[in-house]
């Protein structure tokens, strides 16, 4: 949050935002700003200073001078008027395209004027399909009388729609079934779904919106869901992603209500800014992220164990369980099972589905704000916030992988923020505290000691019972249950640096302390889950013979070199050490719950594995990558990247586990005519035989077995394969982009874009059917994905 991008962001559509976050040039809150940017382009006549930082190549002192060379014209006319403000390169320029738009006078003398988006996403599996269907979205953005606005965003798209109570009942999946409770909801299909919509009036002192919105104070650290580094006030919501990995479309979620704003009272010295808030609207929730008691019981005729308070027994894996799980999500319509001789309802879990509007989210708040001058403020922010899930099911709630808090309904939270600044020096901090008492810090400082270089150092403090939803203070990439800044005490040192035209250096260091293991939100975007600290009667209690405390470091070190006018090269490296107190190749990049642990070795114990070597948690994860790009044809940039991975795993005893992948990238600007991207793509991420079997990642069927010995007996000790552990794809896209030579709408594009990916390893997953869908999974997915942007 609020430091330059450590490479150039020369993208023309989301998905390439989504490829620099996954290939690690960019964190995921610069995504979140990118893709913001992206779906609702800057006005460079109503920016501010702090959203003008929010640009690609836009410094501090860059944007002072856009703000300069806008008071001494009175105005932009056009985007390259940009070329002439003091410090605007070609480079730089390059990188705003896509991200600024200019209200000229022209469109300030219209009555009304805006843009309407249609487009379509699909992903389909080749030649069996059981992926989601297509989504499809219009998005339409008006602005009136110079001030006003409106809009709205509809999507069809898939959704389980309709969650009933939950029933007790026989729950089926294509194995198996039990006994329990379980909610009820129509089959995913393809659904209506209002997404948004809005009416504002942005004055320059009086402003406010009803419908979907977006806001943030500070440095985020209190109330901020804007997807701004350094927000302040409302911001409309209509933005969506379209995820090509998915064939989705989701709508950004932010607040449904009002938003009221007095931006400037004048006092004798500065002026006060005052703004009230609010929300009620029905929230979409992960499945995943639900808990609630799932009361299993013993099918009719038999005895179950007894469990110790707060379990329950699981007739499915034969042992005591929390009593808080994951729901049980079945449809509405009945089902005999053949195999089993039972009626019951099948299982919805297989979708992953979003429930939608299963949680009312209730929301008020207040920010207060006196600016001394543009760069400096203090301010007060607070807010109270109100959850009831719309289903009935005892003890239903947030789980405590979400980010809402889990044990109460009903919090708020409170903080104080200031900012201030003068000549190359900037200054911010902000404290907030929860209802509970708990405590969040962070204090910042943007400093310019010398043209073209910048040093951003951080330092922050969050409790591990600061449980606020909406704070986004920057933090590392650990998540511990449903907050990044969460039980972390650490610092951060952020360096841009040109000493010469040629080279540009990017330096990141962070260290940071927490009392308890996390689960690193870049490892895996499915996983949700988090050691759960929840005492018998549901309160938040953390025994001390449960915390696991350790500091933890990452490095990133990167050279961008301009080797001529028309050839690029970066070389960049990355260092994680999850523990610095602890060391050796058996530990894990990963963090190993007992629960994964009690999986992997046959005899349950989660001290040891095959080898007899400890199974734990703080390894290392090292990497580099180099990139190259060469313009050398005209209109035409080819560029191409490299990158190899290393990483502690459980399945390597005393070396590193590696993959790599590479991509090649060509992108054609052939005006009048097309605009054209295409990209080849091959990933590998396990290249290292594993030594150690483990049955769950075993290649080809499963063998019954009780020990170690059993497995050595029956397959011998011939190292496991690399292809049937992980995955290895290749992946290719090719988008056209035009243009329409329309007058009327001028500005106005259309866009196709397809994609194929292929998977060549050898996982069990290709050899045995599905487990959710009763078919081998396709080896092959064709993405499809288009829009038409009318501007008028």
């Amino acid at each position: 949050m609020a430091a330059p991008y450590a490479v150039d962001i020369v993208v023309d559509e989301e998905e390439e935002i989504h490829l620099l976050y996954q290939e690690g040039d960019i964190s995921a809150s610069e995504r979140d700003t990118l893709l913001t940017l992206i779906m609702t382009p800057l006005d460079l006549n109503l920016a501010s200073r702090d959203e003008l930082y929010d640009l690609p190549g836009v410094s501090y002192t860059l944007a002072d001078a856009i703000l300069k060379a806008r008071e001494d014209r009175g105005r932009f006319f056009r985007v390259n008027d940009l070329m002439g403000v003091d410090g605007m390169t070609e480079e730089i320029f390059r990188q705003l395209l896509t991200f600024i738009t200019v209200t000229s006078a022209e469109d300030d003398q219209k009555v009304v004027e805006g843009q309407v988006r249609l487009g379509a996403i699909g992903r389909i599996g080749v030649p069996d399909n059981f992926e989601d269907e297509p989504s499809t979205y219009l998005r339409t953005k008006l602005r009136f009388l110079g001030h006003g606005g409106a809009g709205f965003l509809f999507a069809v798209r898939p959704l389980n729609r309709g969650v009933g109570d939950a029933r007790f009942g026989v729950q089926c999946s294509t194995s198996s079934c039990r006994y329990g409770e379980s909610l009820y909801s129509k089959p995913e299909g393809l659904t209506f779904d209002p997404a948004g919509f809005h009416v504002y009036w942005d004055g320059p002192r009086l402003s406010g919106i009803g419908g979907s919105y977006r806001i943030g104070y500070g440095l985020g650290l209190t109330m901020d869901n804007s997807d701004r580094r350094l927000a302040h006030g409302w911001y409309d919501n209509l933005d969506l992603s379209e995820s090509t990995d998915s064939g989705k479309v989701s709508p950004f979620q932010g607040f449904v209500g009002a938003a009221l704003r007095y931006k400037q009272i004048d006092l004798p010295k500065g002026f006060l800014d005052i703004s009230v808030f609010g929300s009620a609207w029905n929230r979409n929730i992960y499945l995943y992220d639900l808990y609630y008691d799932r009361g299993e019981k013993c099918p009719p005729g038999q005895t179950c164990p007894s469990c110790p308070e707060g379990k329950i027994w699981s007739t499915k894996s034969n042992q005591c369980i929390n009593r808080q799980k994951v729901p049980a999500l079945v449809g509405e319509d009945a089902v005999f099972y053949e195999k089993s001789g039972v009626t019951g309802w099948p299982s919805l879990n297989c979708d992953y589905p979003t429930l939608q509007d299963i949680m009312r989210e209730l929301m008020a708040g207040a920010n207060i704000t006196y600016w001394i001058n543009r760069r400096s403020s203090v301010g007060v922010t607070g807010y109270v916030g109100n959850w009831h899930m719309n289903a009935v099911a005892k003890d239903f709630s947030p789980a405590v992988s979400s980010k809402f808090p889990f044990d109460r309904s009903t919090w708020g939270v409170w903080g104080a923020n200031t900012r201030f600044g003068f000549g190359r020096y900037d200054f911010g901090a902000e404290v907030a505290v929860t209802d509970r008492g708990d405590v969040g810090a962070l204090a910042m400082a943007w400093m310019r000691p010398f043209a073209h270089f910048e040093l951003i150092p951080s330092f922050r403090y969050y409790g591990p019972g600061f449980d606020n939803p909406y704070n986004r203070g920057i933090a590392n990439g650990d998540e511990f249950q449903g907050n990044r800044a969460r039980d972390e005490l650490g610092g951060k040192l952020q360096l841009r640096y040109r000493p010469l035209s040629l080279l540009r250096i990017s330096a990141d260091l962070d260290i940071w302390y927490h009392e308890f293991p996390g689960i690193r939100l870049d490892r895996d975007a499915t996983d949700r889950t988090s050691p759960s600290y929840i005492g018998p009667d549901g309160s938040f209690n953390i025994p001390d013979d449960q915390k696991d405390p350790a500091t933890d470091l990452e490095a990133k070190l990167r050279f961008d070199f301009k080797l001529t006018s028309k050839e690029r090269l970066g070389v960049w490296g990355l260092f994680h050490d999850e523990a610095l107190d602890r060391g050796g190749r058996h530990r894990s990049y990963s963090y190993i719950s007992e629960e994964t642990a009690s999986e992997m070795v046959p005899d349950g114990n989660p001290n040891t594995d095959f080898n007899k070597r400890p199974v734990g948690w703080g390894g290392q994860k090292v990497s580099y990558a180099i990139t190259a790009v060469t313009e050398r044809i005209p209109r035409v940039a080819i560029s191409g990247m490299f990158k190899h991975i290393f990483e502690d795993t459980k399945a390597m005893a005393d070396a590193f586990d590696q993959s790599y992948y590479f991509w090649i990238r060509i992108r054609a600007d052939l005006k009048p005519g097309p605009y054209i991207v295409a990209r080849f793509k091959y990933y590998d991420e396990y290249i290292t035989d594993d030594e150690a079997w483990h049955p769950a990642q075993r290649c080809g069927k499963y063998v019954d077995v009780s020990s170690y010995s059993d497995i050595k007996r029956q397959l011998g000790s011939t190292a496991l394969p690399a292809s049937c552990r992980g995955e290895t794809y290749i992946d290719t896209y090719l988008q056209i982009s035009q243009k329409l030579p329309v007058t009327m709408f001028k500005g106005s594009l259309i866009s196709l874009r397809a994609g194929w990916t292929h998977w060549t390893d050898n996982r069990l997953k290709w050899e045995r059917e599905n487990f959710c869908h009763n078919c081998n999974p396709p080896r092959d997915e064709v993405t499809v994905k288009g829009h038409m942007l009318l501007k008028f």
